[in-house]
């Protein structure tokens, strides 16, 4: 007998996987967890490392905000109205004196506003980014603490199956490349994965005996649509959204430190994109189905970052199915010179692109990229990077050259 009877449709399996594993995992959890007053000590613990290996030494005395001190879960919201600021200001130029491939941007003026308020159980968080060609709320959810280090949300939200974005969230200051890894891409920015839903948001995180972390995330909401080449996320701000289709996610992290100086974990999506415009004569939705791991060390001045997905496109025609996998994964690495100075570089691959009907939807994906920067902290919670390297979208190989200048304000 299957696992799964066939009365069960495919799109609810991802959410039975998820509660299975939440389900074996959550007990077990709970029976290993040290005393009560174990996970806000971790918290503590987590805050104080966070602030001190986002923000440079130099600036160290004066740590970062908690609404964004705590990149691995949304659940450590502080008590009371929080405002934290971001500016980039970035230009941008590729090989060929046009930015096709690089979203438009050859200058670029961005600001984000993250919004946090907590009283007694109850959080409200709020993420709106500004841009010279757009104006989003990039997340918009509540949330009720069913207990310390566990968080039910409620709103816009990210989904969890990205470490990269779970780490480092709109804020380009607090990540120190320029680019992102174009498997990571907002949708918005040419992103091929899903990264926004309208749903439900279950964060729970627990401090074993010998010390580690083990932390569990899991969403299930509303999935962006393909139009016109296009992922387009549900929009909170009253424009249409249309017909969708169910998301789920999940993310599992171990934290053998228990403060996040080296994190591993397991990543898994769904999403039913429903096709609008999407080019494709009679296609109805793709469903993807992505697994995914990462790892993430500190080891002295080194930080190392990688993570490999797998990815798999069902295209639904209504009388006939086809399917495409790919493989993507990246290698990020960086250096501390001095308490002023970081260097980086990273590889990425997708694997899988050519011929493929579904890549074929977002010419400008980027498929493979080399890169190396360089960031200079300028006094309290300002950067100034340059970033140099090649990359290729389909068929064009060409040369990238990046400068940004971004800064936290609170």
């Amino acid at each position: 007998m299957p696992l799964f009877p066939s009365v069960l449709k495919r799109p609810f399996r991802p959410l039975i996987w998820q509660a299975t594993l939440l389900g074996i995992l959550a007990p077990a959890a709970y029976a290993s967890t040290t005393p009560t007053d174990a996970a806000p000590a971790a918290h503590a613990a987590h805050t104080a490392h966070t602030a001190q290996a986002t923000v440079p030494t130099s600036t160290a005395s004066e740590p970062l905000p908690a609404a964004t001190a705590l990149p691995h879960s949304h659940s450590h919201v502080s008590s009371g109205l929080n405002l934290v600021g971001f500016l980039t200001a970035a230009y941008s130029r590729d090989g060929s004196g046009t930015a096709q491939y690089l979203g438009g941007k050859e200058g670029h003026l961005e600001g984000a506003l993250l919004v946090t308020y907590g009283q007694g159980p109850f959080r409200f968080l709020s993420e709106a980014v500004l841009t010279t060609k757009e104006q989003e709320i990039e997340r918009l959810q509540v949330g009720i603490e069913a207990r310390p280090g566990t968080m039910v949300w409620l709103g816009r939200v990210h989904q969890p199956s990205s470490y990269w974005n779970t780490e480092f969230h709109h804020g380009q200051y607090l990540q120190n490349s320029i680019t992102r890894p174009a498997i990571e891409a907002w949708e918005d920015d040419g992103g091929i994965l899903t990264q926004h839903v309208a749903g439900l948001l279950f964060e729970t995180e627990h401090s074993l005996h010998n010390g580690s972390t083990v932390r569990l995330a899991t969403s299930a909401g509303l999935a962006p649509a393909i139009e016109h080449g296009t992922l387009q996320p549900f929009s909170v701000t009253g424009s249409p959204n249309g017909l969708r289709r169910a998301a789920f996610a999940l993310r599992l992290d171990f934290l053998p430190d228990g403060i996040g100086e080296q994190a591993f974990g397991l990543m898994s999506g769904f999403s039913g994109l429903k096709a609008r415009n999407a080019g494709l004569t009679d296609l109805d939705h793709i469903d993807q189905t992505t697994f995914g791991v990462y790892g993430d060390v500190h080891v002295g001045e080194t930080r190392w970052l990688a993570s490999v997905y797998r990815i798999r496109n069902r295209f639904d025609y209504g009388q006939r199915l086809v399917s495409e996998h790919a493989t993507s994964w990246f290698l990020h690495g960086e250096w501390r010179l001095n308490e002023q100075w970081m260097t980086y570089a990273r590889h990425e691959s997708t694997l899988g692109t050519r011929g493929s009907a579904y890549f074929q939807l977002y010419p400008g994906f980027i498929s493979e990229r080399s890169i190396v920067g360089a960031r200079r902290e300028l006094g309290t919670h300002q950067a100034l990077s340059v970033e140099a390297g090649g990359a290729r979208a389909n068929e064009h190989r060409f040369t990238e050259l990046r400068l940004q200048w971004s800064a936290l304000f609170h």
